[in-house]
């Protein structure tokens, strides 16, 4: 078994409802991989993840998601020190809402 075999392994099926999880490819679906991983897995999942590959390379992909649960985003921001602002997917919330527009 190579290394590409046991880290596909190392990731629960589950994590991949929509698609067959049987023709998953590590290179092709990448950023599908390291996008479920960060928003579903555990980290154990999210550990082998960055060790397969390499924290430069998850960074990079998680900044230009287009959408993360704001927890997930805190928590990958934390994790990599990467400024929340860095991430394409973030938005500041307004610090009081407007009744009225105008």
């Amino acid at each position: 078994m190579n290394s590409t075999e046991q880290f596909l392994q190392s990731l629960q099926p589950q994590h991949f409802w929509d698609i067959d999880y049987q023709k998953i490819n590590d290179i092709i679906n990448k950023r599908l991989i390291i996008e479920r991983i960060a928003e579903y897995g555990s980290l154990a999942e999210l550990g082998a993840v960055i060790e397969h590959y390499g924290r430069k390379e998850v960074i990079n992909t998680l900044t230009e998601v287009n959408w993360l649960h704001p927890k997930t985003l805190n928590f990958i921001s934390k994790l990599f020190d990467v400024p929340k602002i860095a991430f394409k997917c973030f938005t500041p919330n307004p610090l009081k809402t407007q009744h009225w527009s105008s």
